[in-house]
């Protein structure tokens, strides 16, 4: 796997997290992480913290689940049903980031109508091979492949 590892910093003490595969053909979604965000310009899944806002002010504090899927909507703009799978659970010090494989229809393109603040500047669609030689992945993406590889094969091989 290439990649690019970056020092490992967080936002807030928990967050969560969706690494989208599309039903039927297996092909999962990765996003260009925007400048302006931690470790920006890296592939990533969708995600961020629970209970805190993007200038780091509290808000309501949702499950691991409903702030994965919230997080996955507001940074694409995504619409459609999902289907969530919970996945690894990455751990630094106190910190937890509670990742899930969601489940969609249908590809769709990155949506910044309705996007305030656009943490993501760019979105593919690939192959798991294509994702495992894929350069610059997050830290954290790169977590969950390496500790969960097995669970995301088994997920596609039965679409």
């Amino acid at each position: 796997m290439k990649h690019l590892m970056l020092f490992e910093s967080f936002w807030g003490t928990e967050a969560s997290g969706v690494l989208p595969i599309r039903k039927k053909t297996g092909r999962i979604l990765i996003g260009l992480r925007s400048g302006w965000v931690m470790q920006p310009h890296t592939w990533s899944n969708f995600g961020g913290a629970i209970g805190l806002d993007h200038n780091g002010h509290a808000e309501e504090r949702l499950s691991p689940e409903d702030n994965a899927e919230k997080e996955f909507r507001e940074e694409t703009g995504f619409e459609g049903d999902i289907q969530l799978i919970p996945s690894y659970i990455y751990t630094s010090g106190s910190f937890k980031y509670y990742n899930y494989i969601g489940i969609v229809d249908n590809e769709f393109d990155l949506n910044h109508e309705n996007i305030e603040y656009s943490e993501v500047d760019e979105i593919k669609w690939l192959t798991l091979d294509g994702l495992l030689n894929h350069e610059d992945l997050h830290f954290g993406l790169i977590s969950l492949l390496e500790n969960n590889i097995s669970q995301i094969r088994k997920i596609i091989s039965t679409m």
